[in-house]
Parts: structure tokens; sequence; C-alpha cells
């Protein structure tokens, strides 16, 4: 025959060590609201039968069920706070009830699922909270300011409201849940808002720890279920950071996150959390595919909470289901070759995409002021082709080149005009632009100076005394010196007027 005890505003304070204080063997107990229930030091076994829970039940040992636990049906409603372990092999109906995990290591076990409907974990900052089995909740999961780790397992919220899930967000203090192998924190959607994933990696793992949540932002107000789990170095974990498409440059070497679609069809916006001051200041986003990292689509950067952000729009592939800040190639182009003559000065003007720019090298260094910086001067004496190297931010190398090409040292100059005043070819004067050292005289058959300068911007425009000269042949004579040349040249040749 069972047996039932009733606590009404009964507190049962005694203290041994060693077997369960409190084993149930077939009855049924009740706390009823406003009733108080402390088993100091010790375990609570439901070995047989039920215990119903609407007050307050404080174990500051072990819960150990293996029939049938239940919280309370009625208003207020039950809370179990538990100093020690929760074990599960049975039945767990928690209803309204909330199970306050208020101790140091604590294991969530047993060999059945618990469907708690709240769950706060708390006690001190340095806590943390184990899974040895699955769980559920269908109310609140509060994580304060301690560590829930999933390990292997998962932790499903089915409460699809976007609080569902709170925890503490200060950088002293974060609480997070982490995870080992295909363990992750799954929750339940059915609103198109963000729902927040306060994810960090497991301090089993050690140093250096990470907390870098996500957010899921689904496109429409289906049900859905989104699973995620942060992990640290992603090459270490058979995704190699050198393994990308022809689009990504760099991946973080630091962390990873698998993202899964458990439940639903529904696209989603992701948004992921990082520290660009430790992290670095990534761009983009990339999705291991193919076995190697491909870019996503352009990433939204924004500031919230303390973090930097990058946000993917409308993303709904997630198989397989790693995902990692990223940086796209950028584009490095040396400029256009050019036609130089000897010792003229050509300022090299390159154009670089990238705003996240550690170094430039030019190589060689031959005839350039500065090698180390975006836009060096040359003065070449003979051929030369430069390679720039741009390395950016994350590592990120890209290069390339442009020709300075030597030109003849000879004065350039036309033998004939046509000073009708057309607008084509009306002016007599010399096409070099690298000249230092100038004169130009013009003669005509009779041996009469009818022009001189010195002037190199300044031509003939077949006048002299302003009387339009005759069609015919002329000779001119020119002393000149090339920029940076080591001597000054002399020339001469025909001219013919025409109009």
């Amino acid at each position: 025959m069972r047996r039932y005890l009733l606590f009404v505003g009964l507190i049962l304070s005694v203290g041994v060590i060693a077997q369960p204080l409190v084993t149930n063997q077939g009855a049924g107990i009740y706390i009823q609201p406003g009733g108080y229930v402390i088993v100091k030091t010790n375990s609570v076994h439901n070995a047989n039968g039920y215990l119903e829970n609407g007050g307050q039940f404080v174990i500051e040992g072990n819960v150990v069920n293996d029939d049938s636990l239940l919280g309370g049906v009625a208003s207020p409603t039950g809370n179990y706070r538990v100093l020690g372990d929760w074990i599960n092999n049975s039945n767990v109906y928690s209803n309204q009830d909330t199970v306050e995990l208020y101790g140091n290591a604590q294991l969530i076990g047993g060999t059945t699922p618990t469907l708690f409907h709240n769950l706060f974990t708390t006690g001190p900052a340095s806590a943390i909270k184990t899974q040895g089995v699955d769980a559920f909740v269908d109310g609140n999961l509060n994580l304060n300011d301690v560590e829930l780790a999933t390990q292997q397992y998962n932790m499903v919220v089915l409460n699809p409201n976007t609080n569902a899930v709170l925890n503490s967000k200060l950088s002293s203090s974060y609480g997070f849940v982490s995870s080992l192998d295909t363990g992750k924190l799954i929750r339940h959607t059915n609103t198109s808002s963000a729902y927040y994933y306060p994810l960090g990696t497991p301090t089993s793992t050690g140093a250096p720890f990470y907390y870098r949540p996500i957010d899921m932002k689904p496109t429409a107000s289906a049900p859905n279920a989104y699973g995620i789990r942060l992990v640290k170095d992603p090459t270490a974990d058979t995704y190699d950071v050198n393994d990308v498409d022809n689009v990504l440059c760099k991946v973080n070497p630091l962390y990873y996150h698998r993202i899964s679609q458990n439940e639903g069809t529904t696209p989603a916006d992701v948004k992921f959390y990082f520290n660009a001051s430790i992290d670095k200041k990534w761009t983009e986003v990339g999705h291991w595919e193919n076995s190697r990292w491909n870019y996503t689509a352009s990433a939204n950067p924004t500031i919230s909470g303390g973090f930097n952000t990058l946000e993917v729009k409308n993303w709904s592939d997630y198989n397989p289901y790693p995902f990692a800040l990223a940086s796209k190639k950028f584009v490095v182009d040396a400029g256009p070759d050019k036609n130089v003559y000897p010792y003229q000065s050509v300022v090299l003007n390159p154009t670089v995409s990238s705003s996240n720019v550690v170094s430039y090298a030019w190589s060689p260094p031959t005839f350039l002021d500065f090698p180390d910086i975006k836009s060096p001067t040359s003065a070449p004496s003979d051929n030369v082709v430069y390679t720039l190297k741009v390395v950016d931010d994350f590592g990120c190398v890209i290069s390339d080149s442009v020709r300075l090409l030597i030109q003849d040292e000879e004065l350039l100059i036309p033998t004939a005009f046509s000073p009708n005043k057309d607008g084509s070819n009306d002016i007599f004067r010399v096409k070099n632009t690298n000249l230092s050292q100038f004169q130009l005289q013009v003669f005509n058959r009779w041996g009469e100076k009818v022009f001189e300068t010195t002037d190199a911007d300044e031509g003939w425009d077949g006048t002299f005394r302003d009387v339009p000269q005759e069609l015919g042949v002329y000779v001119w004579k020119a002393e000149y010196k090339l920029n940076g040349a080591p001597s000054v040249k002399f020339a001469s040749g025909n001219l013919t007027l025409v109009r």
C-alpha cells in the first residue's frame, strides 16, 4: 500500500552524511505551496513513488530520480534548489516549476533526459554545470554568470520566446553554453526576431577563452530550430584555414562556429559577434564546403553590446556545419607600364583596395627613394620591372608589377608643321617633358634667325616679326639637357613649313 506524506510549511533540517538522507520507497510525497523543506548536506533519492514539489525544496546534496518527480501543478509553483548533482533515470514532469542548480561543479546526468520547465544555473562565478545526457527546457534557461558545459550532448530550449535564454553579459562574468563534439545549444523559434546564443569555449579545453555569441534571426515566423557550438582552432579540428576559394584570402584561425538547422527550412540572418582588438577586424564570413572555406555573401558590419558584428542575410545552407570569420582577397594594381626618359623622376601610384594594410614592399629597390611606402619615386637609367607586395592586417599577401621603359635620349621634335590655325600641328615645339636645360633656334634659308626660346613649352608659330614666313625648309639647332643626365647635348635638323 502506497503511503502519502504531506509537507505544509514544514522545515526538515537534519545533517547526516553517507547514504541519501531521504529515500522514497513507494510513497507519494507532496510539498504544498508555501511549504519549505531543506535536506542539509545530503541527498534525496526518489527510488519508488513520486515526489511533487509546489513549494521550496532545498537539497544540499544530490537529487536522484528513479520513478516520478513532479513540479507543482498550481500557482505559486515549486522550486528545487540543488547544490549537488541532478540525476534522472525515469520520469520528470516539471509543470511550472524551477530547478535551480546552486552549487559549484554539478552534473545533469542519469539515463533519461530531463524536461525542465525553468532551469537556472547559479553559484560562484567559477561554477560549471556539466551535462552527461541531453536536456530540455520548455520555459526559461537562465545561465546567470556560470558555464553550462553540454559536453557532447544538447541543451534544447523548446520555448520559442526570444527571451527564453538569459545570461550575464558583463565581460568579467559571462554566462555561457560550451559544447564538445556534436553537442550544442538548440533554440526553437517561431518569430522573425533575433534569438541570442550565448556561446563560449569550454573551460576544460584551457586558455585562451572566447565568448563569441551569435544571433539567429529567421526570415519568417515559422517553426524552426537552430543549433550552435563554438569551437577553438578550426585547423586542428580538420578545417584548415589555409584551404580557401578564389574569393577569400584568410580565415580566422582562433575559433569557428558549427551551425545546424535541426528543424524547419526557413532561412535566417546570422550575426556573428567578435572582438576586433583580439580576433582582428574581419570583414567577411566563410562557410566550409567542398573541403575548403568558401565566401558566403556580403556581410554587414555593425557594433553591438561592446562587440564587433558581421551579419549574413537570408542564409539557408547549414550543411556542412562550420562557419568562420574571414577576409576577402583585396585588389592591388601597381599601375600602367610607363615610358620614361633616363633619370626622369616618376612617382609610382598603385591602387590598393584594402584599408587594413600593414606593409608595402617594392622590389627591386633600385632607383627608388623609399621602397617601403605606397608611392615611392623612381629615377631610372635602365629599364626596370617593379613588383609591389602588399600585406594586410590578416596576413593576406597580394602582389602586382609595373614596367618602366627607358626612351631614347634624343630630342623629340617634329620635321614639319602647318601654322594655318586649324588647331592641328600649328606650333613647332619639342615633345620632351624632362628637360632641365633647353635652347632652341630656327633659321631660314639665308641663315637669318627667325625664332629663339629657352622655354621647352614655347614653340614657333611660323611668323617672324609678326609676318607669316614662306613655305619651305628651315634649319633648327638645339642645346638641351635631360633631367638627371650627366651632360648637355646638341642637336640640329631640318624643318618643313607647310600650309
